[in-house]
């Protein structure tokens, strides 16, 4: 059961840099196994035009270091660049002479809608049925030990049932007397237009994250779009499936804004496309497998995939 709840999503940071162990160490898995769906559909999903991390030194750069500290304990290479670096190296910047950063040259994006397509018609080559418009009304175990899957259109028994039912969840697990402690949050991209387009193409322009004092800003270079993608890293009211809205937060807007007005000024206009994010929580007990991720879940949708045949 799956659900794909972030409509917003044409392409996801695909990256080895994480201030966190925890995904660091899942991370070169995750270009294997996107590797391994490319070569299997002939598809490029993959991009790489690098990864920027950008902090303010003597400020937000202690954030900064902790991404340093996760690459050198892992052994992935990348290099330091002060202001002046920065701007010979991406002139689309016009950094402070107090902002440093991190350039990690595998990090880049993923196709997330033609990842997500991808995945469904291989599955559907290797026996699968996908079946759209099928909410599920619960899970149970059956007298002999099996479990059963109640839906809108069909009762299904099976030996397993692999739950990836993003924000929708609970509601699944309910029937079970499961409840999982997830926070589900209201978050929102922006694509900013601008009359540069060939200067923010991913074969110029890298994926970048700027380390402010309250929350992380982040960007990717245009892709399946005419505009720059904005974002604030976990910076949305908690909110549920019932209550979430598609109304966008103009406040988050203006502060992508007042951003690129410092540091990308070539950028400009504003379409703001609000989405679910979820804590992290991944769970192996069969015969009832869940997986769940946060906003990166598209990125490691592959190895999510490739865990349960590994238990």
């Amino acid at each position: 059961m799956r659900a794909v709840y972030n409509n917003s999503c044409l392409s996801a940071r695909n990256r080895l840099t994480y201030h966190d162990d925890r995904y660091t160490r899942l991370t070169p898995a995750t270009y294997e196994a996107w590797a391994q769906l490319e070569r299997e559909s002939g598809q490029q999903l993959v991009y790489k035009p690098g990864i920027l991390q950008l902090a303010l030194k003597g400020e937000t750069d202690v954030i900064m270091e902790e991404y340093a500290t996760a690459m050198d304990r892992h052994h992935i290479p990348y290099d330091r660049l002060s202001s002046e670096q920065l701007r010979a190296r991406y002139p689309q910047f016009t950094p402070p002479p107090n902002m440093v950063a991190l350039y990690q040259k595998d990090g880049g994006l993923v196709d997330a809608a033609l990842g997500n397509s991808t995945h469904v018609q291989l599955a559907r080559g290797n026996g699968a049925v996908v079946l759209d418009l099928c909410p599920v009304l619960k899970i149970s175990r059956t007298a002999d030990g099996k479990m059963e899957v109640v839906t809108t259109k069909a009762t299904f028994t099976c030996q397993r049932v692999i739950v990836t039912a993003g924000a929708w969840i609970n509601r699944v697990l309910g029937s079970i007397g499961v409840q999982l402690p997830i926070t589900v949050t209201q978050e929102q991209v922006t694509y900013f237009a601008t009359p540069h387009i060939r200067d923010f193409t991913k074969d110029k322009f890298p994926v970048w994250i700027y380390h402010a004092k309250t929350n992380d800003f982040y960007g990717l270079p245009i892709y399946s779009n005419s505009g720059a993608k904005i974002g604030i890293d976990a910076s949305g009211p908690v909110v549920t499936t019932d209550t979430r809205t598609f109304t966008p937060d103009p406040e988050r807007v203006n502060a992508c804004r007042q951003l690129l007005r410092d540091i990308l000024p070539n950028v400009s206009g504003a379409l703001a496309c609000p989405y679910l994010r979820l804590s992290t929580l991944s769970h192996l007990t069969p015969p009832v497998i869940v997986a769940l991720g946060v906003t990166v879940s598209d990125v490691f949708d592959c190895p999510y995939g490739l865990a349960p045949t590994h238990t």
